[in-house]
């Protein structure tokens, strides 16, 4: 069973009078899918005090680049979302799944994205943030013609963000920081801290 602790160091209280400080509570995840169904989460920002490997937080900057070497798009079965696709013809334009065995007309596209964001609490690290599909989604739209072509990821340097919910998945050598963007409350992991405004 997923469960995360609700815990705040005591110094958050000394720094802003509105934080509330608990006695720690184990919660697990029934009880946390309630408490999200009744009113989202609201994480606190980034600062050099809530960048802590396992936190949950969120972020909001500018983008400055794409990890490039580890972006990539696959398609996938639209009726089970197998990736085993087998193309039935030289121009790929029929697929048949290996799984479901049915005919894939319309194969769902999926995308991997990492971006770099600035942030001015730490003007001097490297952010890196992995994004979720339907965020890489809204920044670059599938068509037809980026299938074909690919995608211009440049299109998106400069572009504010706010991700609402990241982990802090690392912090290595005091000047990187590798952020992962989950699905508030549906994919926390286990040993994670929630902190809430």
């Amino acid at each position: 069973m997923n469960a995360c602790s609700l815990l705040l160091p005591v110094d958050a209280q000394l720094l802003d009078p509105s934080v509330k400080i608990y006695p720690q509570k184990s919660f697990d995840a029934h009880e946390l899918q309630l408490v999200a169904s009744i009113s989202p989460p609201v994480l606190h920002q980034l600062t050099p005090l809530t960048a802590v490997v396992g936190s949950l937080i969120s972020i909001s900057g500018s983008i400055t680049g794409v990890d490039e070497e580890n972006a990539y798009s696959w398609m996938a079965c639209n009726s089970c979302g197998c990736t085993s696709l087998v193309s039935l013809d030289v121009g790929g334009s029929n697929l048949h799944c290996s799984e479901c065995e049915k005919l894939v007309s319309s194969p769902a596209i999926h995308l991997q994205l990492a971006i770099f964001i600035s942030h001015p609490e730490f003007k001097e690290w490297k952010i890196r943030v992995e994004l979720l599909q339907a965020t890489i989604q809204q920044l670059l739209p599938i068509t037809a013609s980026n299938l074909d072509e690919g995608f211009d990821v440049h299109l998106i340097l400069n572009k504010n963000i706010m991700l609402k919910s990241c982990y802090v998945a690392d912090i290595a050598g005091g000047d990187t920081m590798k952020l992962e963007e989950v699905d508030a409350f549906a994919d926390i992991p286990e040993n994670s801290i929630c902190r809430y405004d």
